[in-house]
């Protein structure tokens, strides 16, 4: 952001500060409000009620996201959600990426790919798995995007009412219960 504000030509900061100091605290700034307003955004629906169905049951759950590990651990800890989760694998830097958190969550809890299974929404996870040789869950918001994956996947379905019934059968736990699955479009593609 520096050698951008540099290229223009760009005095220092209302603050008096270098253009270093003011490219910094932009992107602190901007960091903030963004992580400010995960905490509030909608989840993805039915995440909550599978998350505490799936820990109370003992399935052991991690997250795998590219969002720096500071703030994912934040927004977790904000959104509640912080004892359903064995592990939170984030960007810790250099890049990580979501192939290096499925590996690191491996090492960790002492499991191989073919027993785990990844649940996401973008084409980084589908890719992620793959690479891996771990079972994907591809979550296809309704009302979304209509790309589809580009490889295939496993399971797709259009929220986490969907997903949480997949995984229960994987994990050989009781169903969630459910709304009126119909209703909500929690149905599973194959």
């Amino acid at each position: 952001l520096a050698a951008g504000l540099h290229a223009r030509g760009t005095r220092p900061g209302p603050l008096g500060e270098s253009a270093e100091e003011f490219g910094a605290r932009l992107c602190d700034e901007f960091s903030q409000l963004v992580q400010a307003r995960l905490c509030l955004a909608d989840e993805v629906p039915g995440a909550e009620p599978m998350l505490r169905h799936l820990a109370a049951h003992g399935v052991a759950l991690c997250i795998n996201s590219a969002t720096p590990l500071e703030p994912l651990e934040a927004i977790v800890q904000a959104r509640g959600w912080r004892d359903f989760f064995v592990g939170v694998h984030g960007a810790t830097g250099s890049p990580t990426t979501k192939l290096d958190n499925l590996a690191a969550a491996a090492d960790r809890h002492a499991l191989r790919p073919d027993e785990m299974v990844h649940v996401g929404d973008g084409e980084n996870d589908n890719a992620a798995a793959a690479a891996f040789g771990c079972y994907f869950i591809g979550v296809h918001a309704l009302g979304g995007s209509q790309r589809r994956f580009a490889a295939p996947v496993h399971e797709l379905v259009v929220d986490m009412w969907g997903a949480g019934r997949v995984l229960c059968e994987m994990a050989g736990v009781p169903p969630m219960p459910m709304p009126n699955v119909a209703a909500r479009g929690g149905a599973v593609e194959r």
